[in-house]
């Protein structure tokens, strides 16, 4: 991951952090550390971060032991198709 990071927000079951052309997804459950999203420009790491911002408050109404999976498939579905970079920590 790239050591600058511009913008993070923490929620019960992600937490979301920007870098400049980066993104990681930290969930509490799973084996991994983090999931780091390594995108060709600024603009679309900073789309994405929105996105899955975004989706937390989306699902809201979700029940909460289902919200972290449905970010994790929504994310997934969103990225699905594009040739971006993933690392698992």
């Amino acid at each position: 991951m790239e050591t600058e990071m511009i913008a993070a927000k923490s929620y019960d079951y992600v937490m979301i952090a920007l870098y400049s052309k980066e993104i990681a997804l930290h969930y509490v459950s799973g084996d991994e550390l983090a999931l780091s999203y390594k995108f060709q420009t600024e603009e679309e790491a900073t789309k994405c971060y929105q996105f899955c911002v975004g989706l937390v408050d989306y699902l809201e109404n979700t029940p909460a032991e289902e919200r972290e999976a449905a970010h994790r498939n929504w994310v997934q579905m969103y990225l699905a198709g594009d040739d971006i970079e993933l690392k698992v920590y």
